[in-house]
C-alpha cells in the first residue's frame, strides 16, 4: 500500500513481536514514504481498505467541524456581566434519558480560588462602597493571568 515491498520480507518486521523491537527502525521507514503523498490520498486509501483513519487537525480547524455543531460539543455560558458568554466543552456522552447540559464554568479549585483572591484589593472587598468592592488590585501583575485559571475550560472563539 505504501510502495515499499522490502519491508513485508525483511526479517526485523516480519512478526509483530519483532516489528516492536525493531520500532526505531521501522518508524523513519514508513515515515518517509507516507511524506510522499498528502494526507487525504493516505486517509482515503485506509478507510477504504476498512481501517478507521482521519487527518489529524489543529483545535481551530477541528472545533470547525460540522459534527461539533451537530453533536453540541461546545455550549456559550454566561460567567457574569463583565466577562460576559465563553464557550465551554459540554459533555462528551451523549445519553437520551438523562442528556446533562452545561450551564455554568466549572468552579475554581480552592487553591486556585485563593490565589485569585489573594490579588484583590481585600480593603475593598471586605468593606468601601458598593462601586470600589471586588476591583482588582493593579499593582499585582499576576492577577489577569490567576483570573484566567478560573476559566481555564473556556475555548477562544
Amino acid at each position: 500500500m505504501i510502495g515499499a515491498p522490502e519491508l513485508k520480507s525483511d526479517p526485523r518486521f516480519q512478526e509483530r513481536d519483532e516489528r516492536k523491537k525493531n520500532r526505531k527502525a521501522l518508524t523513519p521507514l514508513v515515515e518517509e514514504k507516507l511524506k510522499q503523498k498528502p494526507t487525504a490520498h493516505w486517509v482515503e486509501a485506509l478507510n477504504a481498505r476498512d481501517v478507521p483513519s482521519g487527518e489529524i487537525l489543529p483545535l481551530k480547524a477541528a472545533l470547525a467541524q460540522p459534527q461539533v455543531a451537530h453533536r453540541k460539543v461546545l455550549h456559550s455560558v454566561k460567567v457574569d456581566d463583565e466577562i460576559g458568554e465563553v464557550k465551554l466543552f459540554g459533555l462528551t456522552a451523549q445519553l437520551s434519558k438523562t442528556p446533562g447540559e452545561i450551564t455554568s464554568p466549572r468552579r475554581a479549585s480552592a487553591p486556585t480560588r485563593k490565589r485569585c483572591w489573594s490579588g484583590w484589593d481585600t480593603r475593598r472587598r471586605r468593606g468601601g462602597s458598593e462601586g470600589e468592592r471586588g476591583r482588582l488590585n493593579e499593582t499585582d501583575p499576576g492577577v489577569g493571568q490567576q483570573m484566567g485559571e478560573i476559566l481555564n475550560l473556556a475555548v477562544a472563539p
